[in-house]
């Protein structure tokens, strides 16, 4: 960011700044040192880099709102094991059977927007 000139982080949400309180609000206060403003899209939300009489406001907003993607993802992950659980119970199988195959081809077939992109060489990339 330092040798982009980065004024302004636009995020979607505020859950991909991260999902630990101390770890985003330690974040901002890094971009903000840095001179960079944060945008959050779905909160209509600017963390200012320049001094704000909001800024209180604004980080005890993200603080709540921080905290919320928290208890939403653990609660996600919760459900998604709960019902993992009881398909097991089921004797439902939550993944491939056994000694089953699918050809290269046949899996590509069901993902056309995939092959599309591998066309383009958008998927290709140097690791």
């Amino acid at each position: 960011m330092d040798q982009e000139g980065v004024k302004c982080l636009l995020v979607h949400e505020i859950s991909r700044l991260g999902r630990n309180t101390a770890e985003v609000l330690n974040l901002l206060k890094i971009l903000e040192g840095k001179g960079v403003s944060v945008y959050i899209h779905y909160l209509v939300l600017t963390f200012s880099a320049k001094e704000d009489s909001n800024q209180i406001f604004t980080t005890l907003e993200i603080t709540i709102k921080v905290d919320l993607a928290r208890m939403w993802s653990e609660d996600l992950k919760l459900s998604i094991k709960s019902g993992i659980r009881n398909s097991k119970a089921q004797g439902l199988h939550s993944c491939r059977r056994g000694n089953s195959t699918e050809n290269r081809e046949n899996f590509l077939g069901k993902h056309k927007e995939v092959i599309k992109y591998q066309k383009r060489e958008v998927l290709q990339r140097d690791y």
